[in-house]
C-alpha cells in the first residue's frame, strides 16, 4: 500500500502525481490525500486509487460531513481532536475508512480505534504499535 499526501495548493503537483501513477500501473493499492480537496479530482475515478479528504479545521469537518452524507467521500484523514467531536463521530460512522493524526500516545490510539478509526498517523510508531496490533487482532478474532 502507498499513501501520498499532497501538500500545498498546486494543481500542477496533483497532475504530476496523476501522471506518475498512470505510469506505474494499476495493480497497486494507493491512497492520495489532500487538505485542498480539489486536488483530489484527478484521482476520483482512477482504478486502484482512493482519494482521501483530509480535514484539520472545524469548518472542513462541517463540509466533510455534508459530503459524507451524500456518499461523495470514500476515505477521510481527520485531526484526532475533530474525530472526537459529534460531527467527527458521525463521519466515522458514515465513511468506510477514517485515518487520524496526530496519534502519538497509547491512550489516544486506543480511544480512536475503539471509535472506529482504522488508521493512525503517528510520529511515535513504537509507542502506538502494540495498541494498533492488539486492535487488529481483536478485529480478526
Amino acid at each position: 500500500m502507498l499513501v501520498i499526501d499532497l501538500k500545498g495548493r498546486s494543481m500542477r503537483l496533483a497532475r504530476s502525481v496523476r501522471r506518475l501513477l498512470d505510469d506505474i500501473g494499476r495493480d497497486r493499492v494507493i491512497f492520495v490525500c489532500a487538505r485542498r480537496w480539489r486536488m483530489l479530482n484527478s484521482f476520483q475515478r482512477m482504478p486502484g486509487v482512493t482519494a482521501v479528504h483530509s480535514a484539520g479545521w472545524q469548518w472542513q469537518v462541517r463540509r466533510l460531513e455534508r459530503r459524507a452524507r451524500t456518499g461523495q467521500v470514500a476515505a477521510v484523514s481527520m485531526h484526532a481532536d475533530r474525530v472526537l467531536s459529534d460531527r467527527g463521530l458521525r463521519i466515522v460512522r458514515q465513511v468506510d475508512l477514517v485515518m487520524s493524526w496526530p496519534v502519538n500516545c497509547e491512550l489516544r490510539a486506543a480511544k480512536l480505534l475503539q471509535l472506529g478509526v482504522r488508521g493512525c498517523i503517528t510520529d511515535e510508531v513504537k509507542v502506538i504499535l502494540p495498541v494498533v496490533a492488539a486492535s487488529a487482532e481483536r478485529a480478526h478474532a
